[in-house]
C-alpha cells in the first residue's frame, strides 16, 4: 500500500524543521564561578607583632596597601599587596593619639588612615608614619551608634553604617542606616531604611552594614539575603535587589535575651549571617556566612562555611551564582582578586588570592 502523497510531504517538514532547530545558537545555562589560585601573602616585617587579627581589612584608592586591626592591642597593621609590612599605627590608652577602640577603619585618601574610636567616640585620622593628623567629634551627639565596621570616604565627606540611639528598640526598622559627616565630623545628613522584611520584627542580629562603591552605597543586614542600593550623594533608593541561593538559612526562630550560650548557638546553625560584601568593576560580591558545630569548639574562621553570592552590577544585579570559599574572604579589589584568609595564626599569618573567573556555558549544538 502506497503511503499518500501529503503524508510523505508532513514527514519531510517535520524532519526539516528539526535539523533546523538542532543548528540554532546554542542556548544559555548557567554560568559556571571558579577560583583561580594567584599567589601567598604572608604578611612580614622584622618589627611586627600580631596577636588576635580583626577580619575588617581595608584597601586604598589605588588598592596599593592594604590595612587590618590588631584587636588585642588597637594598632592599625598597614601592608602593601606583596605582603610587605609598612607601618603599625596607633596604640591602646585614653589619649587623643591613642585608641581606646577601634569600631570602624577606613582609608581617607591614599595615605592616611581614618577610625572612628566607640570607646573615645572621636574620628580620628592618622598619617602612615603614625602620626595624628586630624581628630573630630564622634557620632553619640548626635544621638547615633555605629553598626558597619567600614568607614568611607568621598567627596570631602565621611559615610558611616548607623542605628539612631534610642532608649527602646521595639521600632528598630525606623532607623536610618547611613550617616553622612563632612571631614570636621559634622552630621550633613542621615538617610537609608531598614529592609522591609524587617519590620515588625526582633532587634537581634538586624544591624545594617555599607558598603560604597563608584556612585552607589549598598546596605546589608545581618540575617536576611536582600541588599538595597542608594545613590551617595543625595540617600535616593536606586533598587533593591537579592535571592536566597541554596545555602543562604533563614529562621523563624527568635533569639532572646534569656536564651543561654548553648539554646543560642545551636539557634545559630538554623540561619545564615552576613559579613562585609565589596564590589569589582562588574560585579557585586554578597559574603554570608554559616555556623558550625566545629566553629563552637575550635573557634577558627576558617571553621565556618563563606559562600559569595554574586550578582552582575551594568545587567543591573543579575543573579550570576554561588560559590563556596575555601577560607574567610578579606577584600576583593576592582579586578575581581579575593583575598582569603587562609591562616590566622600570628606566626605565620597567610593570605591567598584568587581570581573569581565567571564562564557563562553554552548547550552544544
Amino acid at each position: 500500500m502506497k503511503t499518500p502523497l501529503y503524508i510523505v510531504l508532513l514527514l519531510i517538514l517535520i524532519t526539516a524543521r528539526a535539523c533546523t532547530n538542532d543548528h540554532q545558537q546554542p542556548q544559555r545555562t548557567e554560568p559556571t564561578i571558579d577560583l583561580v589560585p594567584l599567589d601567598t601573602v604572608k604578611i612580614q616585617g622584622s618589627d611586627l607583632l600580631l596577636n588576635r587579627v580583626s577580619d575588617v581589612v581595608i584597601a586604598n584608592r589605588e588598592e596599593t596597601l592594604l590595612a587590618l586591626i590588631n584587636e588585642d592591642t588597637n594598632e592599625i597593621i598597614v601592608f602593601d599587596t606583596e605582603g610587605k609590612h609598612i607601618n603599625t599605627i596607633g596604640q591602646a590608652g585614653t589619649g587623643p593619639e591613642d585608641i581606646g577602640r577601634v569600631s570602624a577603619i577606613g582609608f581617607h585618601e591614599n595615605e592616611n588612615i581614618i577610625l572612628y574610636d566607640g570607646a573615645q567616640d572621636f574620628i580620628k585620622k592618622f598619617n602612615l608614619s603614625g602620626d595624628l593628623v586630624d581628630l573630630a567629634p564622634g557620632i553619640l551627639e548626635d544621638g547615633m551608634w555605629i553598626r558597619a565596621p567600614r568607614i568611607f570616604t568621598r567627596d570631602s565627606h565621611i559615610y558611616l553604617g548607623i542605628e539612631e540611639a534610642r532608649d527602646s528598640g521595639d521600632d528598630f526598622w525606623t532607623s536610618p542606616t547611613v550617616a553622612q559627616l563632612d571631614l570636621e565630623g559634622e552630621l550633613v545628613e542621615q538617610y537609608g531604611t531598614y529592609d522591609p522584611a524587617l519590620e515588625e520584627t526582633g532587634r537581634f542580629y538586624k544591624y545594617a552594614n555599607i558598603l560604597l562603591d563608584e556612585s552607589e552605597i549598598y546596605t546589608t543586614h545581618r540575617t536576611l539575603p536582600y541588599i538595597q542600593v542608594l545613590d551617595y550623594r543625595t540617600g535616593e533608593s536606586k533598587g533593591r535587589f537579592g535571592i536566597q541561593s541554596d545555602s543562604f538559612l533563614i529562621s523563624d526562630e527568635q533569639i532572646h535575651l534569656s536564651d543561654s550560650r548553648e539554646v543560642r548557638n545551636q539557634k545559630n546553625l538554623e540561619r545564615s549571617f552576613v559579613g562585609n560584601s565589596f564590589a569589582s568593576e562588574s560585579n557585586f560580591y554578597f559574603y554570608f556566612f554559616n555556623f558550625t558545630e566545629q566553629y563552637w569548639e575550635d573557634s577558627h574562621p576558617n571553621s565556618k562555611q563563606h559562600f559569595f553570592m554574586i550578582y552582575e552590577k551594568d545587567d543591573p544585579w543579575e543573579a550570576v551564582g554561588e560559590i563556596r570559599l575555601p577560607y574567610l574572604p578579606l577584600h576583593v579589589n576592582r579586578s575581581g582578586v579575593v583575598y582569603l584568609l587562609k591562616n590566622d595564626d600570628p606566626d605565620d599569618f597567610t593570605v591567598t588570592t584568587h581570581q573569581i573567573m565567571i564562564n557563562q556555558k553554552h548547550a552544544p549544538s
